[in-house]
């Protein structure tokens, strides 16, 4: 059960290569849409047989209306556009997304 006080304010980028003037290219973050998630810890053995020493950095974030799963539950399976090329932020803290399930999306500590 989700409590609305609980809930935070997320940002949702997508991260763009852009060649600077001496030919390196550097990540540059790109605003999709902010959400409201809940963010939980994972605790159970199950995480901590799949995560490892990762499980310290680890978490676990569900919004209302699964409207952040959805979004990227379709880029789960593309090529060209991949899960992998995006990123949260929460309260200034950024995040890479390991996991894209139909109910949560675990997401790890950069």
């Amino acid at each position: 059960m989700m409590q609305l006080r609980y809930l935070q304010e997320c940002t949702l980028n997508v991260l763009s290569s852009v060649k600077q003037a001496n030919g390196t290219y550097r990540k540059v973050p790109t605003l999709v849409d902010t959400y409201k998630v809940q963010m939980e810890e994972l605790s159970d053995q199950v995480s901590s047989s799949i995560y490892g020493a990762n499980m310290l950095k680890t978490y676990r974030l569900i919004s209302p209306y699964h409207k952040l799963e959805n979004y990227l539950i379709d880029k789960t399976g593309c090529e060209g556009d991949n899960i992998s090329k995006y990123q949260i932020s929460i309260n200034d803290y950024n995040y890479k997304i390991v996991a894209v399930k139909r109910n949560w999306i675990d997401i790890e500590l950069l």
